[in-house]
């Protein structure tokens, strides 16, 4: 169960890196709000897009560790989530003071 679960976040840690800093750079470019908004949702779709593209042959080793590519992605959308709500509420609470 600890090796599971290290692995889901090691997968989404390789994730997560690329669509935080494109979620950074909307967020500069743009605004904060639709930064979060990018980290959440076509940030990480870009990011397990290119993430399939550069590592394909990693999924075999999350297989071989039984977990699936459909809870992988889900497990790591979750993450995300969680994440960017969190993130988004500590911003709005240290923008009011």
């Amino acid at each position: 169960m600890k090796r599971k679960l290290q692995n889901l976040l090691e997968f989404y840690k390789s994730i997560a890196f690329f669509n935080f800093l494109c979620s950074l750079l909307v967020a500069i470019l743009i605004n904060v709000e639709s930064g979060f908004y990018y980290f959440i949702g076509v940030g990480f779709l870009l990011s397990l897009g290119i993430f399939e593209l550069q590592n394909k042959k990693d999924y075999l080793f999350y297989s071989n560790n039984g977990l699936s590519k459909l809870y992988l992605i889900l497990f790591s959308f979750g993450c995300n989530i969680l994440v960017g709500i969190s993130f988004f509420t500590l911003f709005r609470l240290f923008e009011n003071v």
